[in-house]
């Protein structure tokens, strides 16, 4: 399988895959935190 990667440079967000790995959060509260994460720190 073919990777295509592409150099983000706005309106994208990194984040750890640890919280999307755990198996104690709901897909609801997975959703929810990132998109928490998501957001702007103001």
């Amino acid at each position: 399988m073919a990777v295509f990667r592409v150099e983000k440079t706005k309106d994208f967000t990194v984040m750890s895959n640890h919280h999307l790995r755990n198996r104690t959060l709901s897909l609801c509260a997975k959703g929810l935190l990132s998109l928490i994460l998501s957001l702007p720190e103001e």
